[in-house]
């Protein structure tokens, strides 16, 4: 019943703004000069992000952010979270909002009331309707107001692109299948096939009881308290070069919605916009063995050893090119990812 009783509140706040919770170790500009990502700052319509130089930090201005959460449907390697729930446990929590399966998801402009709320559609990321379709969701539509007067609408990508991804990543599955139909106020994504290789029973709770609580009540209070969350996330640590790094929540997640469809790839997928995975080749004759991109991955990816080229873990590579940026001798080349080595 309580479960039930947080989904409703969920669908019915239109108007709220949750915090950002910031994990500075996975922005790919915190580790090279060079690195021309700017997916966040470019998405955020007040500015309010503010990247520092590599090895410092980030933050959040809390005195003019808008609580949109662009900056997390915005980012490829899950620097932004929303607070209270990780990037698995928001894409769970979408996913036990869906009803037989099929899944509505408004913005915070458009009067319905039997849809989930949430903010802003472009805080959505590819990962989160990959989720949805992977574990059975055969509708998915999305309801938009008129983004031309919203202000969250000013910088950023919109839906279109990220669904264009979408469709993109569904073509390298075998025998996947999916429709897309647009409107000015509405997006559906139906499925003709699809592989179903996120299983469940009918009890589970894919995000705890207490996680979505926390999500909700934070929502609630910063309606009448505008910088709750915000404010505890504002000055974020700064990144240690030298410490040893794990793979980010998106990844995470990436990791789980690969482990049911890899007998359903294609054998080689390129690079596409926010799927966290590539494949790093190296050219060993060239290698001077400085092991700089080792020290460099913001997952973690790489591992040198002495006198010899590096090793990559593809299953923790997440795609963001700071290796390839950092090698003096352009040994590395960043490249679509193999199915089997993943």
């Amino acid at each position: 019943m309580l479960w039930n009783n947080l989904l409703n509140m969920g669908r019915h706040i239109d108007s709220m703004s949750c915090g950002i919770n910031i994990t500075a170790d996975h922005c790919v500009r915190l580790y090279h000069k060079d690195a021309d990502c700017s997916l966040c700052s470019s998405a955020c319509p007040s500015q309010a992000i503010v990247i520092g130089r590599p090895g410092t930090g980030l933050k959040i201005k809390q005195d003019i952010c808008l609580g949109c959460e662009k900056c997390v449907g915005a980012c490829p390697q899950g620097v932004f979270r929303r607070s209270g729930m990780s990037a698995h446990e928001f894409s769970s929590f979408l996913l036990d909002s869906s009803r037989q399966g099929s899944l509505t998801v408004k913005c915070r402009q458009y009067a319905r009331k039997a849809a989930v709320s949430i903010e802003c559609l472009a805080s959505l990321h590819i990962l989160d309707l990959l989720f949805l379709l992977g574990s059975g969701v055969e509708a998915i539509t999305l309801f938009r107001g008129n983004c031309s007067d919203c202000v969250f609408a000013k910088n950023g990508q919109n839906i279109d692109d990220m669904v264009a991804a979408l469709q993109e990543f569904v073509s390298y599955i075998n025998g996947a299948k999916i429709y897309v139909h647009t409107s000015l106020q509405k997006l559906t994504i139906s499925v003709d096939s699809y592989p179903v290789a996120l299983s469940r029973t009918a009890d589970d709770l894919l995000v705890s009881r207490r996680e979505a609580f926390n999500y909700f009540r934070q929502r609630v209070t910063k309606t009448f308290a505008n910088t709750l969350d915000i404010v505890d996330s504002a000055h974020s640590s700064s990144v240690s070069i030298e410490k040893q790094r794990a793979v980010s929540g998106r990844k995470l997640l990436f990791q789980g919605i690969l482990a049911g469809l890899k007998s359903h790839l294609t054998d080689v997928i390129p690079v596409i916009n926010g799927i966290p995975a590539a494949e790093i080749k190296c050219t060993e004759q060239t290698c001077c063995h400085c092991g700089l991109c080792a020290r460099l991955c913001p997952s973690g990816a790489v591992e040198c050893l002495p006198d010899m080229p590096p090793a990559i873990n593809a299953e923790k590579c997440s795609g963001c090119g700071i290796c390839q940026l950092a090698c003096r001798t352009d040994s590395l080349k960043l490249t679509g990812f193999w199915r089997k080595k993943l």
